[in-house]
């Protein structure tokens, strides 16, 4: 599985993405001291995947090949738990979003992403550029789990649940866990015999699965959340 982990982030150049991580924390400093303006400053905050909105910064994280790792999604609680509110979001374009971070932050965030091979999106006025693709993979026995929240932002995740996603597929998979388009996440790799215990760890954990076509059940709501900002006017 090392081996594996290392051919997925072969094409990752983690002491460049640092060398960029600093000269951005550099830039950074500047526009808070007043030493740059907003316009000089946007085209470098987007190269960084930073987006500015109605009442705060937005930070969008690429995933590489379309799946994570238990090591990446800690990474990401992490990040969600120090940095943000305690939550980020998966999107429809399969990235991820962090909704509340400091400017000042960002740098930070940045390089601990880069611990795990992961880096920013770089975004524009249209929204996203880059490859937010999820790479096909066969394999057994899988779980869909719906991140289409009913009362509170579609595609967010706690930190708590992140980590329980990673123990589980740790647990009872291969340790990956794919990032699927319309803000759900696949669990691969599965024994057909712990489907049933999976599920229920999944529900204790508040996340809803999705159920194979044809049983006539619908994904359950996950609880309420509280409501980021979801203004996707660019305030920039």
């Amino acid at each position: 599985e090392e081996g594996e982990a290392m051919d997925r982030h072969e094409t990752f150049d983690r002491d460049q993405a640092l060398a960029r991580i600093a000269r951005f924390a550099g830039q950074v400093e500047q526009r808070l001291a007043g030493e740059i303006t907003e316009d000089q400053f946007r085209p470098l905050r987007r190269a960084n995947g930073g987006s500015l909105e109605l009442h705060s910064y937005r930070l969008r994280v690429g995933v590489p090949e379309g799946a994570l790792d238990a090591d990446q999604l800690r990474v990401l609680a992490h990040v969600a738990r120090r940095y943000d509110k305690g939550y980020c979001r998966f999107t429809v374009h399969g990235t991820v979003e962090f909704h509340w971070p400091s400017l000042i932050d960002i740098p930070a965030i940045l390089t601990d992403l880069a611990t795990v091979w992961m880096q920013a999106v770089e975004v524009s006025d249209d929204g996203l550029s880059g490859d937010g693709s999820a790479r096909h993979l066969d394999d057994g026995a899988a779980v869909t789990i719906s991140l289409a929240a009913g009362g509170g932002m579609p595609g967010a995740v706690s930190a708590g649940q992140l980590e329980a996603v990673a123990d589980l597929a740790e647990r009872f998979g291969s340790g990956e866990v794919r990032v699927g388009y319309g803000q759900t996440l696949i669990l691969p790799n599965l024994a057909p015999a712990a489907l049933m215990a999976l599920h229920a760890a999944l529900a204790a954990a508040g996340l809803a699965t999705v159920r194979p076509v044809g049983t006539g059940r619908q994904p359950a709501q996950q609880p309420s959340r509280e409501l980021f900002h979801v203004d996707e006017t660019k305030a920039a």
